[in-house]
């Protein structure tokens, strides 16, 4: 019973590395998809930030990144956060 419960602790403690991994691997995702918003909307600053931010929402429903619509609206929100704080 002990072995079984050791091993049960191990494989615990390695499914949570796996998943902090992957959390930190989105995280990391995000930043870079929101970076791009930003750097976008100030590249392009003859079109409304509404209709870019529009264009990544459809974009990212669209490609095959496992976002779900909270986290782009996250994005979404971080980006112009930001955008609102430059400015």
């Amino acid at each position: 019973m002990f072995l079984l419960g050791l091993a049960y602790s191990c494989w615990q403690a390695n499914a949570d590395t796996e998943n902090k991994k992957e959390l930190s691997m989105r995280l990391q995702n995000q930043e870079a998809i929101i970076q791009e918003i930003v750097d976008e909307c100030s590249l392009k600053q003859d079109r409304n930030p509404d209709t870019v931010f529009m264009e990544w929402r459809v974009k990212l429903e669209k490609a095959p990144t496992l976002l779900r619509p909270f986290q782009i609206d996250q994005i979404v929100r971080e980006a112009r956060g930001r955008l609102s704080g430059a400015g």
